[in-house]
């Protein structure tokens, strides 16, 4: 059994990012488009009680292909969507997971979006395994990280998020295979959230094993900014074969910015970009990282900046020095 992961980082109050996952994605073999709106659930395991799973009032209602802020969102695109999220294989999460930023965490998500406009969003495949009981049970972490396979990225173009006033990413993203030096190229990143801490995700992703350090939130004393990074749906045609592949070892070094002179690293992850696979995704904030001013405050600092001007000399005459000045010019 199959268990399709996505993940992202986000900054926190520590050194370290804070790990978003969305686990559990399920395939669905196409013949039919999933119905709007319908309701988002939590990124929670094992809950036991009935529908609460599901967020209260809050549901995914999509919207136009050309409203949307990613790359398939052309006219062009629709046809293509439109099989992919009908007839074609597809794996859909509708997850949605919150976590709050304060206001370091503000800064920092402002200066790596203004220094690399691009976030990496890593998606990849993890065999669902019964976790061992007893104490003696121990987890091999080359055995965990050989088990990720179909390692993918999306490159998100966060720089929407630095508009005055906008608080919402919507759209679809290209699916790529990961590879270390092409989105160290794009990112500025050097660490894999799912490579580099593949035996972590791996024990978390034992069936009854939800509570990891990955999964703890963090919470600050001053909560000044709410994020909702809502994961929607990732969709794309998988060849027939695409499941019964092999999964590839991937092997962490110390130097991760190592030579790829072609996707051969990352055969998996190749037919992503061969299936023309894309994920849809969607980033909230609660409140603009960049506020919109109001009109009245636009209009103070244009009068600022425009030099005030002598008011114009007011000249007196009446209707008869008027027709004689009309008279002297036609003389």
């Amino acid at each position: 059994m199959q268990n399709y992961m996505v993940g992202l980082q986000v900054p926190s109050a520590g050194e370290k990012d804070y790990p978003i996952l969305f686990k559990n994605g399920t395939l669905k073999l196409g013949g039919e488009r999933e119905p709007v709106p319908r309701p988002k659930k939590w990124p929670i395991a094992n809950i036991l009680a009935p529908g609460a799973n599901y967020i209260p009032d809050s549901f995914i209602v999509g919207g136009p292909y050309e409203e949307e802020e990613g790359e398939l969102n052309r006219p062009e695109d629709k046809e293509f969507r439109n099989q992919a999220e009908s007839i074609k294989k597809r794996i859909i999460w509708d997850l949605e997971s919150r976590c709050y930023l304060d206001p370091p965490a503000v800064v920092s998500l402002q200066k790596r979006i203004a220094d690399c406009r691009f976030w990496p969003v890593e998606i990849t495949r993890v065999p669902l395994t019964t976790a061992p009981k007893g104490k003696a049970a121990k987890f091999d972490k080359a055995d965990d990280e050989g088990q990720l396979s179909f390692h993918g990225v999306a490159y998100v173009n966060m720089v929407p998020l630095l508009y005055p006033g906008v608080k919402r990413i919507r759209g679809a993203f290209h699916v790529y295979p990961y590879l270390d030096s092409t989105v160290y190229e794009k990112t500025k990143c050097l660490f894999s959230l799912f490579r580099d801490t593949g035996h972590l995700l791996t024990q978390n992703n034992k069936i009854g094993g939800f509570n990891s350090p990955l999964s703890k939130p963090i919470v600050s004393k001053n909560l000044k900014e709410e994020k909702t990074v809502k994961e929607k749906e990732l969709e794309g045609r998988l060849r027939p074969g695409d499941l019964q592949a092999p999964s590839i070892k991937s092997q962490s070094s110390d130097t991760p910015l190592e030579v790829e002179p072609s996707p051969s690293h990352n055969p998996e992850g190749q037919q992503y970009t061969e299936a023309g696979t894309y994920i849809v995704l969607e980033i909230q904030l609660d409140r603009a990282l960049v506020p919109k001013r109001m009109p009245e405050e636009l209009a103070k600092r244009v009068k600022e900046m425009i030099p005030p001007r002598p008011p114009l000399t007011r000249r007196t005459g009446g209707a008869q020095k008027a027709v004689s000045d009309y008279h002297m010019q036609i003389k």
